[in-house]
């Protein structure tokens, strides 16, 4: 699940994942077998009513309106601080409990420390 622009932000269509397209935009369509776009939360609630899990992967306004609708969270911090304009600080521990934490290794990919996070809501 995505906003519009971090889909058109994308490279390309993800082989083998659904993509699922949030925008108000009534005008914007995509005609590709792995894509849906959905205008509205409650459409989107209505698609994914099953027992799978949905991975939100942005923008920060996706963030936003969906955390209200989120059990889970899957997080990465990464060690560097760095220029943006968006920033995700919407996580109260009052809300969320971390299960989970384990550091990513490191290796020619992956050159920055990091920590991968699982928080639930309490």
């Amino acid at each position: 699940i995505m906003g519009r622009k971090t889909f058109e932000s994308l490279p390309r269509i993800l082989d083998g994942r659904e993509h699922i397209v949030l925008t108000r935009n009534k005008d914007y369509t995509y005609d590709h077998p792995q894509v849906t776009v959905v205008y509205s939360v409650d459409e989107l609630l209505e698609l994914t009513r099953d027992d799978r899990e949905y991975p939100v992967i942005g923008g920060s306004e996706i963030f936003r309106i969906l955390l209200p609708y989120t059990d889970r969270i899957y997080l990465t911090r990464i060690d560097r601080n760095f220029e943006a304009d968006v920033y995700f600080d919407m996580i109260d521990e009052e809300t969320w409990e971390v299960v989970e934490e384990r550091e990513g290794i490191l290796d020619e990919k992956n050159t920055l420390p990091h920590v991968f996070y699982t928080l639930e809501r309490k």
